[in-house]
């Protein structure tokens, strides 16, 4: 359980830097598991509208996406539904170069930030995953790209798409494509430039992240609300029991200090009063099946989690789950999620969800009830560049997070505020 170790340690540490949480005001706020949830109250992202076709959606989603147009200026988004649009208008294109990649080459830093300012896309995620994941999200089988991709750029040449991609390394590569230079400049030329720009081609910018996009304000945030959802989980319990492959009429429960124990023959569910619940298995009492029939095996593995977590999850409100960190070993695969709302991560004291994958079952599932909605009020934070001036060498990464240190959170709504958050080492610098 080294990666659960490894990310408690560092929300442990995690330094909350509120850089300016300023000009708040009012204004609108604009099948492997089967059974239902009787009156849940999760809503279905918009995102899903542009996922791949069948059954598999996207477990992780860029969090961050940048056109260059036919004069050099950008078009850039990191959240809401210019992310969404973006996304949306160019998975296409995306899909179609993972799938027609040829060998990929590695190239230098300077042809890499080249490419970047002639006419493209560009994609951040939040954590990097293989090539052929992403192509499956995206409704096709990876070509020859197959590495770690977590920033990737489709350049529109004269002749030729080059898919430009690169890792948690830094190295980048570049792979030619069969997709098609016209259509993608088609939809470049659609867009208008918003003043956005890379950090390597800002003048004031410091910080480690040479490739992060840079947005001329931060304003216009929707502020949230979160509160602890365990007693949702309790209002639904006989469901809660069927997702996760219990039988109600079978189970015992024992009521204790601070929380319930739910056991039925080799499972063990705690449910804990500040809705952390977790879910135990042993070796000899399986009880939810990971899918393969067609899948690569972390893409089985990556979506058997997804579901069950957004089954568990239907108290999560206006935020969704999205997948955030992976590790593979022997025969288990270690799968974390965060919540998110509008492309913006949720801070909170542990992930969202981890979910334990050994051999052909799931052992063992955390997970953190929490319930996030949009408050009808902005905030605003300081510009990134200002940001990084203040953190030094930080990597920092716009969040949400409750406008204290103590990360707690009861039964009744705590509103969270956008601010400029301190995450472990750098990214490509």
């Amino acid at each position: 359980m080294e990666l659960m170790r490894r990310n408690k340690e560092r929300i442990k540490t995690l330094a909350i830097l509120v850089l300016s949480v300023s000009a708040i005001f009012l204004g609108l706020a604009t099948g492997l598991f089967e059974t239902q949830i009787p009156g849940g109250g999760q809503t279905v992202s918009n995102w899903e509208s542009a996922a791949a076709p069948g059954d598999i959606v996207p477990a992780a989603r860029p969090t961050a996406a940048m056109t260059t147009l036919a004069a050099g200026s950008h078009q850039g988004h990191q959240m809401g539904a210019g992310l969404l649009a973006l996304y949306e208008l160019f998975a296409g294109d995306l899909g179609e170069a993972l799938g027609s990649s040829g060998p990929p080459a590695q190239v230098t830093r300077e042809a890499w930030e080249s490419a970047l300012s002639a006419p493209g896309v560009f994609f951040h995620y939040d954590l990097a995953l293989p090539g052929a994941v992403l192509a499956h999200w995206l409704g096709t089988e990876a070509g020859n790209a197959t590495g770690l991709m977590q920033l990737l750029y489709l350049s529109a040449g004269e002749e030729t798409v080059y898919l430009y991609f690169m890792g948690p390394d830094g190295v980048p590569y570049r792979s030619e494509t069969a997709a098609s230079p016209e259509a993608l400049r088609g939809s470049l030329d659609r867009l208008e430039a918003n003043g956005a720009r890379y950090g390597f081609q800002d003048a004031v910018y410091t910080g480690p992240e040479p490739d992060t996009i840079l947005l001329l304000s931060y304003d216009e945030i929707p502020l949230i609300y979160g509160h602890n959802a365990i007693g949702a989980i309790y209002g639904q319990m006989e469901a809660f029991l069927g997702h996760l492959g219990l039988n109600p009429a079978l189970v015992r429960y024992m009521d204790e200090a601070g929380g319930r124990t739910i056991v039925e023959d080799g499972a063990t569910l705690r449910l804990n009063e500040n809705g952390m619940i977790t879910f135990l298995c042993r070796d000899d009492s399986p009880r939810l099946t990971v899918l393969s029939e067609g899948l690569p095996d972390l893409a089985g593995a990556i979506e058997t989690a997804r579901r069950i977590i957004s089954r568990l999850g239907f108290s999560a409100g206006e935020a969704e789950l999205l997948l955030t960190d992976w590790s593979y070993g022997g025969e288990t695969f270690i799968l974390q999620f965060r919540y998110y709302i509008d492309g913006l991560p949720i801070w909170t004291e542990y992930p969202a969800a981890t979910v334990v994958i050994s051999g052909r079952y799931i052992r063992d599932i955390s997970f953190l009830a929490r319930s996030f909605y949009r408050s009808g009020r902005y905030g605003a934070v300081l510009p990134k560049t200002q940001a990084a001036a203040a953190a030094a060498e930080a990597r920092l990464q716009l969040s949400y997070a409750p406008p204290g240190a103590d990360p707690s959170l009861g039964r009744e709504p705590v509103e969270f505020l956008p601010q400029w958050l301190l995450v472990g080492g750098s990214l490509h610098g």
